[in-house]
């Protein structure tokens, strides 16, 4: 597939500059270069109203020593690909996705420790960004410093295995020789319901499951990715059971 298949103008990844944010920066240089696209590498600093001169002087030292950060931790991926540091001020999830907007990111990578500089923890970041962007959002462990890929979990739910989700599963697959599982999520219609209302529903949501899986299957097998299938999973603490 190409960049144009997923809207990918290019790949943004932002990172907290205060961490070594390893694990985000290379699966968003590997994506970058995979798709011939540039990496936008933003940092989100903390903005201030009603400072003081002192504390306006700090944020600025701040602000120097975060775009100066950041340009180390790109410089080595310049030879290979084209990559735009840039710090810009205010809060993380407005910078984010107006910067994704403005360059017309078609996806945005994001660090997925529990401290962060600029936000209440990464999950709720990483949530806000992805229920608000209009790109792809993936989220990767801070920490680690490869980008290996090798079991991918993919929910198919009664609301439908999202073609454009489908489609960065077999990429990502294909990319880092990565099997895929596919692991059906149990709607509340399928195991609540009262009377013969509640039977129906639940036995339409269960057809209309078992066709996604079956469609998921055969798109995974046509693309020649290695596919599996576990057991049925009721919420997201089975599926976390899964991925551990």
């Amino acid at each position: 597939m190409s960049p144009k298949d997923f809207g990918l103008g290019r790949v943004l990844c932002a990172l907290d500059v205060e961490h070594d944010e390893w694990g985000p920066l290379a699966i968003a240089s590997e994506m970058s270069e995979h798709f011939r696209v540039p990496l936008e590498a933003l940092y989100a600093a903390k903005s201030g109203e009603w400072e003081s001169r002192t504390e306006r002087v700090r944020r600025l030292i701040a602000e120097h020593t975060a775009r100066e950060r950041l340009e180390q931790l790109v410089a080595p991926l310049t030879s290979a690909i084209e990559v735009n540091a840039s710090v810009q001020r205010g809060a993380a999830t407005d910078i984010i996705l107006k910067h994704a907007s403005e360059v017309r990111a078609g996806l945005i990578v994001l660090g997925s420790a529990d401290r962060r500089s600029f936000g209440k923890g990464s999950h709720r970041l990483a949530t806000t960004v992805a229920g608000a962007a209009a790109a792809a959002v993936l989220t990767m462990p801070s920490e680690t410093r490869s980008c290996s890929v090798r079991r991918i979990l993919f929910p198919v739910t009664t609301a439908g295995a999202a073609r454009p989700a489908l489609n960065w599963v077999i990429e990502l697959a294909r990319r880092f020789g990565a099997s895929v599982t596919l692991v059906p999520m149990a709607s509340p219609t399928t195991w609540f319901g009262a009377g013969s209302f509640g039977l129906v529903r639940s036995r339409e949501a269960r057809n209309r499951r078992a066709t996604l899986l079956e469609r998921s299957l055969e798109r995974l097998r046509l693309a020649d990715v290695a596919v599996s299938r576990e057991p049925e999973q009721r919420d997201a603490i089975g599926l976390s059971r899964l991925a551990s």
